[in-house]
């Protein structure tokens, strides 16, 4: 057995899971979430965009360098 495959026990948590935090406060944190990624989502569309071009222009590189259109879509992953 690896270490990744070992059981963790409540004990090595060290207290990190919130048992005891009150449901209305799990909703006020969750409802930040929700703030956070709404106010957030065209700056994440925007990156992904951009992150979109960029593998394409990896991809086109690859390609016109010599790799096969399964070499250039394997070293993209």
């Amino acid at each position: 057995m690896t270490n990744k495959d070992r059981v963790i026990t409540m004990a090595e948590f060290n207290g990190k899971i919130k048992d005891n935090v009150p449901q209305d406060q799990r909703i006020t944190e969750l409802q930040g979430l929700i703030d956070f990624f709404r106010a957030s989502l065209e700056v994440q569309k925007e990156f992904h965009r951009w992150n979109a071009i960029l593998l394409r222009a990896k991809y086109v590189s690859l390609v016109e360098a010599g790799f096969t259109e399964q070499q250039a879509l394997m070293l993209c992953k």
